[in-house]
């Protein structure tokens, strides 16, 4: 069900500005941050959990009130740790990218420092290349 519902909510708020904003009004935001407690390790709801995050907190006229939500249900902790798991790179790049959205917020920024944050994107960014490097230039994996 939760798989379901993640999915679900992550499809209907991308690109839909209407639908991110409904999300964010009826308390999706914080749904989506106790789903993404919820899931622990399992990618197929951590994924389109924090899918749907990127989406809220960006690109709609709400996007500020996200970004916010985020922060005071206590989900910045929460994102940042998923930057620390085995790398299941789907869940790290939406991370990222919710990571970069909230960043926009300027008093996101020092939870988002006190959360270890940067240490774990230089990291991912250590990781990525050693991958590349590793796996030559034509290697498969993308990290945007």
């Amino acid at each position: 069900m939760l798989t379901c519902a993640t999915g679900i909510l992550s499809n209907l708020t991308c690109n839909n500005s209407r639908n991110k904003t409904l999300v964010t009004q009826y308390g999706g935001v914080e749904a989506l941050i106790h789903a993404v407690l919820r899931a622990g390790e399992k990618e197929d709801v951590a994924e389109p959990a924090v899918c749907a995050l990127r989406h809220l907190t960006s690109r709609h006229q709400d996007a500020e009130l996200a970004q916010n939500a985020v922060r005071l249900h206590y989900g910045i902790p929460a994102m940042v740790k998923l930057l620390g798991q085995p790398y299941y790179w789907p869940v790290v790049k939406a991370t990222v990218g919710l990571i970069r959205n909230l960043a926009l917020c300027p008093t996101n920024q020092a939870p988002l420092r006190e959360a270890g944050a940067i240490p774990r994107l230089v990291n991912l960014l250590l990781k990525a290349h050693q991958d590349t490097q590793r796996h030559g230039s034509s290697g498969q994996q993308t990290y945007q």
